[in-house]
């Protein structure tokens, strides 16, 4: 198991993307200039998290540029950004609150894990998440990707339930139950 830890923290640190920072499937054609993907980050830096918890060595400064590509990434209407690109925030599509409920409450739980956030805006992106989840459930099971208004992908449905249900078991304990209730009615 340590082998296996250290044969893929490793790779994790060699391609972060070189100017922001965090993480990202699709680069382009420049790979180092390449818009963060949240929805990757988030969840990377939680494995690297674990890898630190573990004994692994951890390169600080791969998780600092990818925290700080986080923070770049939230809008003030607590969502986030599909991509990092702080220069473009636009509140719409990808960056409307509907169409960041299935990556804010990871961004948020990650951010929180760090230091970096707060119970508050975990609370704030799972309220998000219930309020809006008509918008997943409305792309379930559907073709195609990225349909506007919101720019929805069926696959966000799972991803979006597994975060949240993360995000859940941050609060405090005597909130978790009325949250987990609604989910599993969800």
């Amino acid at each position: 198991v340590d082998a296996a830890i250290h044969g893929l923290v490793e790779p994790l640190a060699k391609t972060e993307i070189g100017k922001q920072g965090g993480w990202n499937y699709s680069r382009g054609k420049n790979k180092d200039d390449a818009a963060p993907a949240t929805f990757m980050t988030a969840p990377t830096l939680q494995i690297l998290f674990e890898a630190a918890r573990a004994g692994e060595k951890v390169d600080a400064a791969v998780v600092e540029k990818a925290l700080a590509t986080l923070e770049a990434a939230r809008l003030p209407s607590g969502a986030f950004q599909y991509g990092t690109n702080p220069e473009r925030k636009t509140g719409k599509g990808f960056e409307d609150v509907p169409g960041s409920i299935g990556r804010s409450p990871i961004c948020e739980a990650t951010l929180y894990l760090a230091g970096r956030g707060s119970l508050e805006r975990v609370r704030a992106s799972l309220e998000a998440f219930f309020e809006h989840w008509q918008w997943l459930e409305q792309r379930r099971k559907q073709n195609a990707t990225h349909i506007p208004p919101y720019m929805i992908a069926p696959y966000y449905y799972f991803y979006a339930q597994r975060h949240a249900a993360q995000a859940i078991e941050l609060l405090p304990e005597a909130e978790r139950a009325g949250y987990r209730e609604r989910l599993t009615k969800l």
